[in-house]
């Protein structure tokens, strides 16, 4: 789910500018959920004949079921689009859960992948960061996101 909002500028401006991904819901038995991706954009000059729309993402569900059969939900991208493109913010990945053998899986891809769970007989990693970097109208936005454990 992801709430929507516009932005006017009125006058030209510069200002720094941070978006986080919604956060990964936690499998069952040990994975945690991945934090959201995070950009950010130090003195960026936002012009008043721009037209900008921003998306901020919900966090996602944790998976409840005892031996179930998925992983944590990725968290919900956040987006801020300025004149017709996109840039995204990666949601959480789930973190993993055991199945009905207690094998545990892999965490999920995410902003920040979500860790792997508990597995009785060997390991699971991690999902890999999927948060990539942008740079649209002069505004260069670094990403931050880490794999899981």
């Amino acid at each position: 789910m992801v709430a929507e909002y516009n932005f006017n500028v009125i006058s030209d401006m510069q200002c720094d500018i941070m978006i986080v991904g919604g956060g990964g819901g936690a499998g069952n038995f040990g994975g945690g959920g991945g934090g959201g991706g995070l950009l950010f954009a130090e003195s960026a000059s936002l012009e008043s004949s721009n037209t900008y729309t921003i998306k901020v993402g919900n966090g996602g569900a944790g998976h409840q079921i005892h031996r179930g059969t998925a992983n944590g939900i990725n968290g919900y991208d956040s987006i801020i689009t300025i004149n017709d493109t996109d840039i995204i913010a990666k949601g959480g990945g789930g973190g993993g859960s055991r199945d009905q053998n207690a094998n545990g899986r892999n965490g999920n891809a995410g902003g920040s992948g979500g860790g792997g769970s508990h597995h009785n007989s060997g390991h699971t990693v991690g999902g890999t960061s999927s948060q990539i970097s942008y740079s649209v109208n002069g505004i260069t936005f670094q990403h931050y996101g880490n794999s899981g454990g």
